[in-house]
């Protein structure tokens, strides 16, 4: 594993990638512990750069999203709007499964979902309007404009009790 110069004093010319001794001066050979070290400076570097990597992958996949927003204003409405009437006038299984980007779609832009909201309930013939915006009152009740778990789980509730309302009177 270790080449030695002389029997006397033992200079690894290579270095040791186990713990053993010399061949020659049968010394343990330090090296092995300048290997580990060498690895985890190595490994090191391999993860910021593997990190930086992944932060301008991000950073791309981000710039690319805006891009195609900008290009595109109506889509995140539109999927919205789409997901309100799957809850409120479609036979779904499972709100939970649409709450969740339901609650982020209306944090992400609240006057876009106020009016989105108006042009769902003057949709309706006029008398189901007033039902409906009463049972769409509810909906953001108690609930907080953040994305945590208890504040998910939170809308979800209400928007399983709006549906249910709005559904048992139409």
């Amino acid at each position: 594993c270790c080449v030695c110069t002389t029997s006397s004093s033992c200079v690894c010319l290579r270095l040791c990638v186990c713990a053993t001794a010399c061949r020659r001066c049968r010394s343990t050979c330090d090296s092995s512990r300048l290997v580990s070290d060498m690895q985890l400076q190595h490994n090191s570097q391999l993860a910021r750069t593997v990190a930086a990597v992944s932060v301008c992958v991000r950073v791309s996949a981000s710039q690319e999203m805006q891009e195609h927003l900008r290009q595109q204003p109506a889509l995140l409405p539109e999927i919205l709007r789409s997901l309100f009437e799957v809850i409120l006038f479609e036979e779904n299984s499972n709100q939970w499964s649409l709450s969740r980007p339901m609650l982020s779609l209306i944090l992400i832009n609240e006057p876009v979902y106020l009016q989105l909201r108006q042009q769902i309930i003057l949709a309706q013939p006029p008398d189901k309007q007033p039902h409906l915006a009463a049972c769409l009152d509810k909906l953001m009740t108690d609930v907080a404009s953040n994305l945590e778990p208890k504040n998910r789980d939170k809308f979800t509730q209400n928007l399983t009790i709006v549906r249910h309302e709005y559904r048992s009177k139409t």
